[in-house]
């Protein structure tokens, strides 16, 4: 499977607290900056949420990125590894904190995450900051310069995949999540 260099990912749940208007932003700001990428979106609503999914796609057409999208609705598990494979960059603007597993299963196959999720910090070791962002337009620069370093995006991408791989496989990760929700927790308890 060839890894496409302007094709972006998000895979998860079609609901508010993913914050997939910041998705549609990050389309509209890329598209003035440089034409040709592409988002896949995987993922189903769910009954409640599909108000949501429709405001998403009227946004979408309103500002005029719709030949950017392309919804997949949900697929299997075993399924997921074909569309990591395929993108470049994983996008997560999620306003719910915790480990979310398709950040690491980005990672595990290659796909760069463009996130906002703190929480998977402690993942990342030395490449925490060429991932985290804080805001659409930080994500969009991240993006454009890891697309314009073709030799700096396929290191990260490496590097990345063979850091999962190596120290957060299935034995490793529950540990280190529990470890996580104490923090969290105690966090969460401390501010009140």
């Amino acid at each position: 499977i060839k890894r496409s260099p302007k094709e972006l990912l998000f895979v998860g749940r079609i609901d508010p607290i993913k914050n997939l208007e910041k998705i549609v932003d990050l389309a509209t700001e890329l598209k003035n900056e440089e034409s040709g990428f592409r988002f896949k979106i995987v993922g189903d609503p769910g009954e409640k949420n599909k108000k949501y999914l429709f405001f998403i796609k009227r946004l979408i057409k309103g500002k005029k990125v719709e030949g950017n999208f392309k919804f997949f609705g949900g697929v299997p598990n075993k399924q997921l590894p074909q569309y990591y494979n395929q993108a470049s960059f994983f996008v997560d603007f999620s306003s719910i904190y915790g480990v979310n597993k398709t950040l690491l299963e980005a990672m595990a196959c290659g796909c760069i995450p463009i996130t906002n999720q703190t929480t998977i910090k402690p993942f990342l070791g030395p490449y925490s900051n060429d991932i985290f962002v804080q805001s659409v337009d930080e994500a969009k620069n991240k993006i454009l310069d890891l697309y314009h370093n073709k030799q700096k995006r396929e290191k990260l991408s490496k590097e990345l995949s063979q850091l999962i791989q190596k120290n957060h496989n299935l034995d490793n990760l529950t540990d280190k999540l529990v470890n996580i929700f104490k923090i969290e927790a105690d966090r969460l308890t401390s501010c009140g």
